[in-house]
């Protein structure tokens, strides 16, 4: 009897110093992805960062160029939509920019299917959001001249309730990325 106590003892202290080691192990490699992502964070949210801004500098500058001075005689969306395509060669900076805005969106899109990984949630939805306010539909034929990208890409980045609420994401976006930038 002395014997098969002394065999469950020996085999209960062995059983409780494997528990122990598999616990510390987890605890272990639970810090070390801790330590990797808290590592990689700061990293993301820079990337994200950038592109973001270069995403609502962009929209910003185009909301103010449509609503600039130098188009008050233009009456309504289409005739400015119009006048900038029939001015080709005087915008051409603009058109380039707008090509460069929607490289920037994707990139951005691509970029936040790593971020998601590493960034709260809140954040990636606000990004999101704020994207599909830049979202919009348009025509074109290879047949005719009826290509509505300039007019729907001018009628949304003026619309001033989309300006409004791209405003307050933004704020909150960038709020929240400068924290985890700073860790």
């Amino acid at each position: 009897m002395e014997k098969i106590l002394a065999v469950a003892s020996e085999f209960i202290g062995n059983l409780f110093e494997l528990i122990k080691s598999w616990i510390n192990y987890l605890i272990g490699k639970r810090t070390k992805i801790d330590d990797i992502k808290l590592k990689e964070v700061p990293s993301i949210a820079k990337r994200v960062s950038v592109l973001f801004q270069n995403v609502m500098d962009d929209d910003q500058y185009y909301f103010n160029f449509y609503h600039s001075d130098a188009f008050k005689y233009i009456k309504n969306i289409e005739d400015f939509s119009r006048h900038f395509e029939n001015q080709r060669g005087s915008f051409y900076g603009e058109y380039h920019r707008i090509d460069e805005l929607i490289k920037t969106r994707e990139k951005l899109k691509v970029q936040l299917k790593t971020a998601r990984l590493y960034l709260n949630y809140d954040i990636i939805e606000d990004i999101q959001t704020y994207l599909k306010l830049d979202q919009f539909w348009y025509e074109t034929t290879a047949y005719t001249d009826n290509n509505t990208f300039y007019l729907e890409f001018f009628r949304n980045i003026s619309d001033d309730k989309n300006h409004a609420m791209r405003g307050k994401i933004s704020h909150r976006v960038l709020k929240k990325l400068g924290r985890l930038i700073n860790l």
